[in-house]
């Protein structure tokens, strides 16, 4: 997966975000195969799996994983563990290894009685009932993120968006989980502007204050590969809707990187309190060893009160394989496009297939970025000077909030003017209603519909 094969033997010059991503597979952060990427000797089970297949785990030296607070709280809300499987034999073998756990486990189911069922202690016959899960703790990354597409970095650019300012709000309308926004310097310093448009709620305890995570080594004005990535896509939502109250969440680090199960995690807290964010925009994404979506995360999109909407980046990668979150179930899914010449296209580097719902505007856009230095390739380094950062960037990480910010604006225009008339406008009806009102992509890629903003997410504007 790395580099799709590229070497620097063959010219090719990688990215700051591919050499992190070496880096965090060197220090053995990571594993990388051609499949996917995934965190090494973790295995995420159903309960299911695990009852059948515990004397498996615990002869092979695996031991069950608890939360922070010593109990399987989390995972076990949504009927998952988490275990961990040492030395060589969590590596690159744990895909044929989980695959072959699968495949035992349910040979076992099949050998069972269903009466008088036993595995450890007595079952119900209900109890066979469940999933049988085994599956890795794939890891999931920021979009754009390495893979050869060459949208991986900002730009730096002398232009600036002005934005409006924005209305009073108390309730989030729209939650970003993305690298997060670094509020405490940007908000004072660099883009006052969103400082009523970015709020941290009682609920959200993944909302960074420190600026210096932005910076290698935590000393500026070294950017690492992703910093700044939450914060242009909250510029991008303030360009749909200014409006919008955003709650952003940091569950991928500075370098673009989180997994399966602490997206899953930071995903139920947004979406599961009694006054849940309608709109979720999740910039992320990776491919699983089975092409099946990651379980955790699934499983707590499944849970999700049926009127919310989760929407994902498709992918940078040019090619149909299922790319998850926006390939699961009740997510949509968020191409990008160019029009050169006029002619709306898919942009080459964007995943495409069936399970692409809409494609907007993913190629150069203008938004807010945060100040620093960026090694967009070794040697070549760009400068982001301040007051007011600003920069230039490509990915269907872009593409994805413009089509969120669009579906939360009309909830929260419904909320203010009471005009819907059934009663208030849901998000998932918003999105229905958006559509309908769609054009089709011509194109025989399936790229979905064709996703226009009110104001071209590429060109300034001024007051």
């Amino acid at each position: 997966m790395v580099d799709k094969g590229a070497t620097e033997g063959d010219g090719y010059v990688p990215s700051k975000i591919e050499l992190a991503l070496r880096r965090r597979v060197e220090a053995g952060d990571i594993i990388a195969t051609d499949r996917c990427y995934f965190v090494p000797g973790q295995l995420v089970l159903s309960d299911l799996a695990a009852r059948l297949l515990e004397g498996d785990l615990r002869e092979a030296g695996a031991e069950r994983i608890n939360d922070e607070d010593g109990r399987h709280s989390f995972l076990g809300d949504i009927g998952l563990q988490l275990w961990f499987v040492a030395g060589e034999a969590g590596g690159p073998d744990l895909i044929a290894r989980a695959a072959q756990l699968k495949a035992t486990a349910l040979t076992r189911l099949s050998e069972l009685p269903r009466d008088g069922l036993r595995l450890r202690g007595a079952l119900n016959p209900d109890d066979v009932d469940g999933p049988v899960i085994v599956s890795l703790n794939h890891i999931l990354l920021g979009q754009p993120h390495p893979q050869g597409t060459g949208v991986g970095a900002p730009t730096p650019t002398g232009a600036h968006r002005v934005l409006e300012p924005a209305a009073d709000g108390a309730d989030p309308d729209i939650a970003v989980l993305d690298t997060g926004v670094p509020t405490h310097k940007l908000l004072a310093e660099w883009h006052p502007e969103l400082d009523d448009a970015v709020r941290r709620d009682a609920h959200n305890l993944r909302f960074p204050e420190d600026v210096d995570t932005l910076y290698e080594n935590g000393t500026a004005p070294e950017l690492r590969a992703l910093a700044g990535h939450g914060t242009f896509i909250a510029g991008l939502v303030r360009l749909v809707a200014p409006d919008l109250v955003i709650s952003p969440y940091a569950v991928l680090d500075p370098d673009g990187v989180g997994n399966d199960v602490d997206i899953a995690r930071a995903l139920l807290a947004v979406g599961s309190r009694p006054m849940s964010v309608p709109v979720i925009s999740m910039s992320l994404g990776g491919y699983t060893f089975d092409d099946a979506p990651p379980p955790a995360l699934q499983h707590v999109l499944d849970r999700l009160p049926r009127t919310t909407v989760v929407v994902a980046s498709a992918g940078n990668d040019g090619h149909s394989r299922p790319f998850f979150p926006a390939a699961a179930h009740r997510v949509v899914a968020v191409a990008a496009f160019d029009d050169p010449q006029g002619v709306v296209r898919p942009a080459t580097w964007s995943n495409y297939g069936s399970w692409v719902d809409v494609c907007a505007p993913g190629v150069d856009l203008l938004s807010t970025y945060v100040v620093g230095t960026y090694e967009v390739h070794p040697g070549q380094v760009e400068s982001f000077d301040g007051p007011d950062p600003s920069a230039r960037w490509s990915g269907t990480s872009f593409a994805s909030p413009l089509v969120a910010a669009e579906i939360a604006r009309r909830v929260r225009e419904d909320a203010d003017t009471g005009t819907w008339p059934s009663g208030p406008l849901t998000a998932d009806q918003a999105w229905r209603d958006l559509q309908a009102e769609l054009e089709p992509l011509n194109s025989s890629r399936r790229a979905g519909l064709i996703y226009w903003p009110p104001i071209d997410p590429r060109t300034p504007r001024l007051p």
